[in-house]
Parts: C-alpha cells; sequence; structure tokens
C-alpha cells in the first residue's frame, strides 16, 4: 500500500466551516475545551491555554508516529463564526481509521458531531481511501454512541477494557464503519 501523505483539507456543510486546526486555534477554542464536563467520559484534565497549545502542537506536527496521519478541524459555525468545538482522525497505512468529536457544551444536541464526521468521513474516503472507520465510547457516553448509530456504524462486541477514568476501570464500546465489498 502506499504512504499516506497529507492532503490539506478545509471544507463547508450545512452549518459548519471545518478549518484545519492550528496551535493558533488554541486561544478561540480554550473556553469551549475548558468546560469540565467535556471530559466526563476521558480521564484527561481539563486544560489550560499553555496546554492546550501544547496538544495541539503536538497533533499538528506532521508527519505523525508510525506512518500515521494525525487529521484535526476546528468546527466553526458558519452563520455567526463561533467555535463550536472539533473533530479529530487518525488515519492508518492499512487504510483504517480511528474518528474523534468534541462538541463544546453550548453547542451540543445540534447534530454538529454528526455533520462534522460525514464531512470527515467523505474526505478520508475520497483522499485516503479509507475503508473502515473506528469510534471508541465509553459505555456511560450515550449521546456519543448515538452520533455513532446516526452515522451507519455499528457497535462491535462487548465492552473493550480502555484503563481507568478517575481510579476506576473504564470500558468503551467500539463502533465499525466499513464499506460494503
Amino acid at each position: 500500500m502506499d504512504p499516506l501523505a497529507y492532503v490539506p483539507f478545509t471544507a463547508e456543510t450545512v452549518r459548519l466551516q471545518l478549518e484545519v486546526l492550528t496551535p493558533e486555534h488554541a486561544p478561540r477554542l480554550i473556553a469551549g475545551l475548558a468546560e469540565p464536563s467535556l471530559y466526563a467520559w476521558l480521564d484527561w484534565p481539563t486544560p489550560d491555554l499553555e496546554s492546550l497549545t501544547r496538544r495541539f502542537e503536538n497533533i499538528c506536527r506532521r508527519p505523525a508516529p508510525d506512518g500515521e496521519l494525525w487529521l484535526n478541524w476546528a468546527l466553526r459555525c458558519r452563520d455567526d463564526k463561533r467555535y463550536a468545538g472539533l473533530a479529530e482522525a487518525t488515519v492508518y497505512p492499512n487504510r483504517e481509521a480511528n474518528l474523534a468529536y468534541f462538541v463544546f457544551t453550548s453547542e451540543q444536541r445540534r447534530g454538529f458531531a454528526v455533520e462534522a464526521t460525514a464531512a470527515v468521513i467523505a474526505h478520508l474516503r475520497r483522499d485516503y481511501g479509507v475503508h473502515t472507520f473506528l469510534i471508541a465510547a465509553d459505555t456511560r457516553n450515550v449521546a456519543s454512541h448515538r452520533v455513532a448509530e446516526r452515522l451507519g456504524f455499528e457497535r462491535v462486541g462487548g465492552p473493550e477494557p480502555a484503563g481507568t477514568l478517575r481510579g476506576e476501570p473504564a470500558f468503551d464500546y467500539c463502533y465499525r464503519l466499513a464499506e460494503l465489498s
């Protein structure tokens, strides 16, 4: 298989603009990403501006390790230009991709995660030949389960160990979307 090469991608959906994430987005996104409720199902500390900038510097570097591509977008509402969250994809050399999304608390329950992730899936299929998409979500994260299901993902297997969450064992459901052969 050919090695993965970065393909810049900025898109507009009906309501969102997906901007290629850069470290310069950190000051614009910190208020939304510093909301503690976003980390209910992640064992990550709530970021401050310095740590968020460092994280963006790390995930925006190219190339990523092991022949992977780390692709990240800031989600911006087209109507009033406010930021609504992030979409993320890790593309592997075997043309599988892990997807993730963060929608700010103030913007949740509007379908932004589905809308942005659908655009990312279309991009990854078209520009990278990705054939299998995966989403992992804590077993208690019902909102993420619904996003995956609305996008046509199927839950595969039972709960999988996922480390710890605030010192307690955590488990994820894994969702898969694959092209029909």
